[in-house]
């Protein structure tokens, strides 16, 4: 028994050198546990040198917790870079440079000053008016990128939802897979569940009921 039990526990060991580069494969380890000897009956001590040894399992070897943690920290990682895009973007449409609307806006209210000041001269006026349509025009632009930034962000949106959408869709085939398979297949499609989670975890973040569930 133990020659059998550390013969498929070298096995799983060359498994495990022969998947190192495998992506989402995590490590096997086997089990082994006491085969304990038979139970005596009324007027005889059950055995206790035992019958050997045996594989009780072959599991996945990984911290799980330190595994979601990294998940949810990928997370907030994508949700904060996203967000400071977006942002960025907004930014660079509304304050593009010295032709902004706060620097228009703000040449726009100098130059009735400089009516107040020179009542009689039709420089300033003409100046004025200038402005007056240099502020407009940059308003109108301004809404008309602010519109194309919202929509291109709706069209992403959607995209995204549309992607976990169809992960999470595979991610509960392959809960429903775990329960029917037998357990040699269980650590292969666990490697495909926490891959599909991995991704998951690019747009929200990972709670044990999407885990188990496959439900957003």
């Amino acid at each position: 028994s133990g020659l059998n039990s550390y013969r498929e526990a070298l096995s799983v060991t060359g498994q495990n050198i022969a998947n190192i580069n495998t992506d989402g494969y995590k490590r096997r380890e086997a089990s082994l546990v006491e085969v304990s000897g038979a139970s005596g009956g009324i007027t005889e001590i059950s055995s206790q040198t035992g019958l050997g040894v045996r594989v009780d399992g072959i599991k996945r070897s990984f911290d799980e917790f330190l595994l979601n943690k990294a998940r949810n920290a990928r997370s907030d990682y994508e949700n904060s870079q996203n967000f400071l895009n977006y942002v960025s973007d907004l930014e660079e449409t509304l304050l593009p440079g010295d032709a902004n609307i706060s620097n228009a806006i703000g040449d726009f209210l100098s130059s009735f000053h400089e009516i107040a000041s020179n009542p009689t001269d039709n420089g300033p006026r003409i100046i004025t008016m200038h402005n007056a349509e240099f502020v407009t025009d940059i308003f109108h632009n301004t809404v008309s990128m602010t519109e194309e930034l919202m929509t291109g962000l709706m069209i992403q949106t959607q995209q995204a939802v549309t992607e976990l959408n169809n992960l999470t869709t595979s991610l509960a085939k392959i809960n429903r897979d775990l329960i029917s398979a037998g357990s040699n297949a269980q650590n292969a499609l666990m490697d495909n569940r926490d891959a599909i989670l991995d991704e998951i975890s690019n747009y929200v973040g990972i709670t044990t009921d999407l885990a188990n569930n496959g439900t957003v």
